[in-house]
């Protein structure tokens, strides 16, 4: 193999895989990368046990002599091409287990290791299903930062991902909060998935301003999302995920329209009493009037009076300042609605469109 390509689209490249890299990773196979040329496309595939990223390297200058694969150190790749100011780069195979690169005036020589050890990308029979990237997005923010953190219950620590003909549901749940985002389809395969949620934070981070939709394959074992030059395949989650439909109330007794900025903009000034309390807690009062307030026996009290609209019986209950902005913040809408159905029963945050949804559980306070 030999070829030469721009270093910066190499380097673009790379820090694109970084997204899956563990540079201290246990198993010494996945510390490398598997690079491989054919017909002048380049692409690179990192990951672990079980995730793989495939990234196709976008550059017009690529000359290539030989195809093929060769399996080197990303770490030692990675930082030769970040610290080089060489406009080109130049790869070339020297044998079964040596490889050249070349930057500039530097040549740097280090050893390569058998391609036949990694693993081969898993083949996905299902169909894929196509998402616009706004809803892609949105479907993420609002459930892969509610999964659990700690591995308790490790199938909480996925977004279960429903499917049906006409729409595809992401949800995920820690327990104390609940994250849902529904989104419309055409010709939906059933299947019910449960993805690392983390690796569907990281997606983020790869979509450009020139994304405009996402496409999921999903299969019995493996789960595959791609857009641009991206293509990320995941081990599903073993295990069975929790009936999230019973926690969600039917119905309910009292609901409230406001502001998101007005809501946030007060939360943050009211934590700097709530942050006192070890579950930062705040109050929300609605009656002929809408506030929420917090209270700290040695700093005082505040309040912030808050326009807005309300249906149905009168309201006073106690949340987490934080969760009730964070839930704000991943619903991204200008108006949002609070609905209840008692002082002590978990409320919802939807945002106006009724896409996404938030549940949040009340505080006791006495």
């Amino acid at each position: 193999m030999k070829l030469t390509l721009t270093r910066m689209d190499l380097l673009e490249g790379l820090k694109k895989i970084a997204q899956v890299m563990n540079t201290k990773n246990d198993i010494q196979m996945f510390n490398n990368i598997l690079l491989t040329i054919n017909n002048n496309v380049i692409t690179l595939t990192g990951g672990d046990a079980d995730k793989l990223l495939v990234v196709t390297v976008n550059s017009e200058d690529t000359v290539a002599s030989t195809g093929g694969s060769i399996l080197l150190n990303y770490k030692q790749l990675n930082d030769f091409i970040r610290k080089s100011k060489a406009k080109k780069v130049t790869i070339e195979q020297k044998g079964d287990n040596q490889l050249s690169i070349k930057a500039g005036n530097i040549s740097y020589d280090l050893s390569i290791y058998d391609v036949d050890d990694y693993p081969i990308l898993p083949e996905l029979s299902g169909s894929p299903i196509t998402l616009n990237i706004d809803d892609y997005v949105k479907a993420v923010k609002n459930t892969a930062n509610v999964v659990a953190k700690s591995d308790s219950r490790p199938i909480l620590k996925g977004v279960c991902i429903e499917v049906d003909e006409e729409s595809i549901k992401f949800v995920s749940t820690d327990s104390h909060r609940l994250g849902r985002y529904i989104a419309k389809i055409n010709n939906g395969n059933v299947h019910r998935n449960v993805i690392d949620g983390r690796c569907l934070e990281k997606t983020l981070k790869l979509i450009s301003n020139n994304t405009i939709n996402v496409h999921m394959v999903f299969d019995k074992e493996y789960s595959k999302i791609s857009f641009d030059e991206i293509e990320l395949y995941m081990r599903n989650y073993e295990g069975n995920y929790p009936d999230t439909n019973r926690l969600i109330p039917d119905s309910y007794n009292s609901s409230i329209e406001l502001n998101s900025h007005e809501v946030l903009t007060s939360l943050s000034q009211l934590e700097v009493l709530s942050k006192a309390d070890r579950n930062n807690v705040v109050m929300l009062t609605a009656n002929d009037t809408i506030s929420i307030s917090a209270k700290n026996p040695v700093n005082g009290n505040m309040i912030a009076e808050l326009n807005g609209v309300t249906h149905g019986k009168d309201i006073v209950i106690s949340f987490s300042n934080d969760c009730l902005a964070k839930a704000i913040k991943a619903l991204d809408n200008n108006y949002i609605k609070l609905s209840f159905t008692g002082t002590m029963r978990p409320f919802v945050v939807e945002s106006n469109d009724g896409k996404a949804m938030q549940l949040i559980l009340p505080v006791r306070t006495y």
